[in-house]
């Protein structure tokens, strides 16, 4: 009796949780995105900056506070948020000791995923 009550037990549980294969879950993997309030609030500064034609915009603010991550999740949401498809590009600062407009649009460049980023004077990086 008491191994038809564990095989009925087993059989629930199976039915009711998908298998996932092991290091292949979300948490495990790390890749996932959830919308926090601070998410939130980014969300409708963007919708915001959208809404008013604002032709870019600047997230900021100290190391770690989840902006890399805040950004990929409006990449995924704010295209079906609008209904259509927007241009949008997450591109890094970087500091170097030297500034140099070529390195400068190259990483531009680079970022929004320009097929010869490294081709060119930095007044044809321009116009690219």
């Amino acid at each position: 009796m008491a191994e038809r009550a564990k095989s009925q037990t087993e059989q629930i549980v199976e039915d009711n949780r998908p298998f996932v294969h092991p290091q292949s879950h979300p948490i495990e993997t790390g890749r996932y995105l959830l919308q926090t309030n601070q998410i939130e609030l980014l969300k409708t500064t963007v919708t915001r900056w959208v809404n008013n034609r604002v032709p870019g915009g600047i997230v900021y603010g100290r190391p770690r506070l989840g902006k890399t991550r805040a950004i990929n999740y409006l990449v995924h949401v704010l295209p079906s948020e609008f209904d259509r498809n927007i241009p949008m590009y997450s591109l890094r600062c970087r500091q170097y000791k030297l500034p140099n407009e070529g390195v400068f649009f190259e990483d531009v460049l680079k970022d929004i995923k320009h097929a010869f980023p490294s081709s060119g004077k930095a007044s044809q990086k321009r116009i690219e």
